[in-house]
């Protein structure tokens, strides 16, 4: 099949491929503060560096080591990371450079996301405004949103059929083409997260200084929508199909309602949860100078204290079975009857008499821990020239939309080529939940106002193909501005 056989395949693929491309993946950007621009600048290599109102989401203990400025107040940071789990920026050009789109070229970017679905992602960072740090007290705010979509590979793999289009026609005729239904993923919520975080020096004989720190987590949590099973297949014949599938689909902290008023006219109405969910973590943290050009720094993330919990939670299912019944696709829509509710008409088309394609089940609650996971750091100042290097550790201990069991691995340098009023800063991480990236980023430090910003490149090796390259699949930016006495 290529584009003049099949335009309308190939169209489609394209818009899927640009709204993939465009639609934002969901990482370990919220792990990394990605809001924090110095951060970013630097790959995420900045546990041994992280100072004031930037220590808690890194270290809490590097509040003890407290200079000038005594004091800072964010006035607001904002992250955001947008990328895919499969092709890159390149492959896109390219495709729409070809005239002819090849079947090659289909299944071939379809072959570059892992598993059985497109993953279709998003996250975004954002600092609470007037966080403050005096000396070794923080009191410090994110609200970090969450979607994470995927789409069964049998939807796409319809598009990138082999076959002409009379075999595929006989075929469909003589005993249908299933396509799988499997895998869809649905996972969106999001959390504000408040943190109190105190440290203190402690006397350490092979240190020249040496602190503890910990940071108290109270946790709010929007409702939340997940997918949590998704089985079945559709089978396919010249304008009919038929179907046996099944979703699941849980909800906590909100309740979907049908309901029929005296007129016998029926409507949907949402109830939210009046006290949203909460939770509480910890994070412990230790750090220390070896010398006045070295410094070490570890911490221990999002400890359990209280899981977050939805109390009013509920689990839909939803299931699709024509049986030995033959759906007329054109009909199905054609032949809705005026007025009558969706899912009604459903039901006539594909649950058995009495029944229902839905079916509505209170659950107890549903619980959520927001995950944990180790940071390790090192920075040390550069004698040549005015700079200093970092590197880091990240390990997660579980998969998520924040963390990986995959270990990352990143480092960083900060330049000064005119004092402290405008860093110059690189990086580039390797590993965990986001794949490999680099960075670029810059300050503006007048006095008591800081203004910095930051963009990372997912899919390059270097901060020099920041902000576009053709291996890049994705593109993240922050800015943050705060004052400093």
């Amino acid at each position: 099949m290529d584009c003049r056989k099949g335009a309308y395949s190939c169209a489609g693929f394209l818009l899927t491929a640009l709204s993939i491309a465009v639609l934002p993946r969901c990482s370990s950007a919220a792990t990394m503060s990605f809001g924090q621009a110095r951060a970013t600048a630097m790959g995420g290599a900045y546990t041994a560096v992280a100072s004031g109102v930037h220590a808690p989401a890194w270290n809490p203990a590097n509040l003890a080591f407290f200079a000038a400025p005594s004091a800072e107040i964010s006035l607001g940071n904002l992250g955001f990371f947008a990328a895919n789990d499969g092709f890159s920026y390149g492959d896109f050009v390219g495709w729409l450079d070809d005239e002819v789109l090849t079947t090659a070229e289909i299944q071939s970017a379809l072959g570059m996301f892992p598993g059985g679905a497109i993953s279709i992602r998003q996250t975004m960072n954002v600092g609470i405004p007037f966080s403050v740090r005096v000396k070794q007290f923080a009191v410090t705010g994110e609200f970090m949103e969450f979607v994470s979509v995927g789409l069964p590979r049998g939807l796409f793999d319809a598009i990138a059929e082999d076959r002409d289009a009379t075999t595929a026609y006989n075929d469909a005729r003589t005993s249908g083409i299933p396509y799988s239904l499997s895998g869809i993923v649905g996972d969106v919520w999001a959390v504000g997260v408040t943190k109190f975080s105190y440290a203190r020096r402690v006397p350490l004989r092979y240190a020249d200084a040496f602190s503890v720190g910990a940071t108290l987590n109270y946790y709010r949590a929007s409702p939340r929508v997940r997918v949590v099973e998704s089985v079945g297949e559709v089978l396919v014949r010249p304008n009919t199909w038929q179907t046996d599938a099944r979703l699941v689909v849980e909800t906590g902290g909100l309740s979907v309602k049908r309901t029929t008023d005296a007129f016998g006219d029926k409507q949907t109405d949402v109830e939210f949860e009046a006290a949203n969910a909460w939770g509480l973590g910890c994070t412990l943290g230790a750090a220390g100078k070896l010398d006045d050009k070295t410094a070490i720094s570890a911490a221990l993330h999002n400890l359990p204290l209280r899981s977050i919990t939805w109390n009013m939670a509920e689990r839909r299912t939803y299931t699709l079975d024509s049986g030995s019944r033959i759906i007329n696709a054109k009909s199905l829509i054609d032949d809705k009857p005026e007025g009558v509710n969706t899912l009604d008409y459903l039901d006539t088309l594909f649950a058995a008499p009495g029944s229902t394609v839905e079916r509505y089940e209170r659950i107890n609650s549903m619980k959520a821990n927001v995950p944990a996971y180790l940071r390790v750091g090192m920075a040390r100042s550069v004698d040549l020239f005015p700079a200093i290097w970092t590197v880091d550790f990240e390990q997660g201990f579980s998969r998520s939309a924040l963390t990986s069991t995959t270990p990352r691995i990143a480092a960083g340098i900060e330049y000064l080529p005119v004092g402290p009023w405008i860093p110059l800063r690189a990086g580039m991480s390797l590993g965990g939940r986001s794949g490999h990236f680099a960075s670029l980023g810059m300050g503006f430090h007048l006095r008591w106002f800081h203004w910095d910003l930051a963009l990372a490149n997912e899919g390059a090796y270097t901060p020099f193909e920041v902000p576009f390259s053709k291996r890049a699949r994705g593109l993240g930016f922050a800015s943050e501005m705060k004052l400093a006495f």
